[in-house]
This record gives C-alpha cells, sequence and structure tokens, in this order.
C-alpha cells in the first residue's frame, strides 16, 4: 500500500478558542485549548470523573516511557523542534568539596539540578542514541515508511459533536495523508514494547485505540465529510526496532464508537451540572478468576 500527499488538506488560516477546524498548533496550545479529546475520554471511563477534573488541575507525571515515545514522536513528526526538546542526564556530577562522582539521584546537586530541568524531559545518553534508530525503523519499512511521505505532521483537529453540537472535541493526528484515489489517511505512531501479534491487539484493548480510531476518524469526518483511513504504525522502543502496521477489525471500531459516544454523554452531564462525581456509591463485589480459584482449592 503506497501512500502519498497529491493534494494540500484544507488547514485553518488561525485559531481562536472554541473555533473548528484542522490547525498547526504548538503541543502546548493544543493541550490548554478547551474540547474533549481522546485521553480525558479514557480518564473518566477507566477511574471516574473525579479523577479527570483532578488531572486537569494537576495533569500526572509523565513516566519514562512515554517521554520516550514523546521524543520518537518529535523525531519523526516535528525535527525542527527536536534537538530543543529534551536534556540528557549527566554521568557524574561535582560535589561540595569539589569531587567528581557517579550520578547519584539522592545527591543535593543532582536533586538541584534535576529541579532545574523539569521543563523537558531528561534522558540518558543511551536513550538518546537510540531514538534515530527507531524513527529509521519507521522511514525504511515497505509499508510504513511510504506512509510517511509528503504527509502534513501533528495537525489539531477541532470539531462539534454530531450529536450535541455545543459540545467541542478535539484531536491530535499524528500524521495525514491522501492517496492517489483520493483516500484519506489517519496515521498514528506508537512506540512500544511489542508491536507484534503477541503485544499489540492487547494494548489495543487495554489502551482503548480502538476508541482512539473511531474517534479520530469521526472528528475528521465531521470537518471535511469524508471518511479516512485509520491505521497505527507500531515501533518497538529496543533493537531489533520491529515495525508493524495495524488497522482495526470493523466490528472493533464499531465498538469504540459506542464506547467513546458513552462517554461523552456522561461528560457533558458533568459539564452541564459542574458535579464530577467519584466511583458509583455501591457496595462493590470482589470476585476472583476461575483459574486462581482452581489453583486454591482446598
Amino acid at each position: 500500500m503506497s501512500v502519498r500527499c497529491i493534494n494540500a488538506v484544507p488547514i485553518a488560516e488561525s485559531y481562536s478558542e472554541g473555533s473548528v477546524g484542522l490547525f498547526r498548533l504548538s503541543e502546548r496550545v493544543y493541550r490548554k485549548a478547551p474540547g474533549a479529546n481522546k485521553s480525558s475520554l479514557d480518564v473518566l471511563a477507566e477511574r471516574s470523573p473525579a479523577h479527570l477534573a483532578e488531572e486537569r488541575r494537576s495533569p500526572r507525571t509523565p513516566t519514562d516511557a512515554m517521554e520516550f515515545g514523546t521524543l520518537v514522536h518529535g523525531f519523526i513528526l516535528e525535527p525542527e523542534a527536536f534537538p530543543n526538546s529534551y536534556y540528557i542526564k549527566p554521568e557524574t556530577y561535582t560535589n561540595d568539596k569539589g569531587e567528581t562522582k557517579p550520578w547519584n539521584a539522592n545527591a543535593k546537586v543532582c536533586r538541584k539540578w534535576v529541579q532545574e530541568h523539569a521543563d523537558k524531559p531528561v534522558i540518558t545518553r543511551e536513550r538518546e542514541q537510540a531514538i534515530p534508530l527507531v524513527a529509521n525503523a519507521v522511514a525504511n519499512h515497505p509499508t510504513a515508511g511510504p506512509m510517511l511521505a509528503g504527509a502534513l505532521r501533528e495537525m489539531s483537529a477541532f470539531a462539534t459533536w454530531q450529536w450535541d453540537p455545543s459540545l467541542l472535541l478535539k484531536g491530535r493526528l499524528d500524521l495525514v495523508n491522501e492517496s492517489e484515489d483520493g483516500t484519506w489517511w489517519i496515521l498514528d505512531l506508537k512506540v512500544m514494547d511489542d508491536a507484534g501479534p503477541g503485544g499489540f491487539p492487547s494494548s489495543c484493548a487495554s489502551r482503548r485505540y480502538h476508541v482512539q480510531a473511531a474517534f479520530y476518524s469521526d472528528l475528521f469526518e465531521r470537518l471535511f465529510a469524508v471518511r479516512p483511513e485509520f491505521r497505527f504504525i507500531a515501533v518497538e522502543s529496543k533493537p531489533p526496532f520491529a515495525v508493524k502496521v495495524w488497522r482495526i477489525h470493523p466490528l472493533d471500531l464499531e465498538m469504540g464508537r459506542r464506547e467513546y459516544e458513552r462517554d461523552l454523554l456522561v461528560y457533558r452531564q458533568c459539564m452541564e451540572s459542574g458535579i464530577w462525581p467519584g466511583y458509583p456509591q455501591e457496595e462493590g463485589l470482589v470476585e476472583f478468576p476461575s483459574w486462581y480459584r482452581r489453583a486454591h482449592a482446598a
């Protein structure tokens, strides 16, 4: 499957709060912009509306794996900004006595350095060297590589919900492309431990990638009245940096659509009422899986 950009995607000239369209925005501006996105619906669905409200007040600290994935995204999708997007963690430090010591996260000097460099991800030199290797694996892949050629990158999409135009939705599209036959494509890059059949399908279920595919596809169709094809480009973060292109089964894509629409109903209710409840108040029942019961049977 060869995909290349042959026509310009209609990009809005300027963005103001509440605007709809496809925009070139920085990550910071996009994050602050109003609108329900897939990540916020994940928190609402997997935890509770109260957890979403709390996360908006105090965003979670990203894990090392998340930061590495973000840097790979930056290297591939925004190469001009990549060199200034991170810090390298020193291997040594100088203590108060002027002695050079191996880096120690508990040392006062090291803690101070971390505090002073909290505005960007901090990675080791080894991880820095792995980033272009991951990116090259994607670029050289016979299926994934051509999909990147000529694509629009890191586009911010804003549209209203078809069932309630007062509710604004948003999504950060990694890549948008168009094939020679006029098919539109949305491509999403995933950096993970296992991109193969033993890992990616389970990640789809646990991380609700089917919801993302449906949400982004509907967002795009809402803007341009065109149903796009959606593909995940999964690449592993460690050698051999294997790559696999995946699509979601139509039945699971429809399931993802039902899930995000259910989530939006809860989100809308919270927005209208100003009440963001925690877990249901009913008593819960712990039920062990059958394999555990068998293993511990008297």
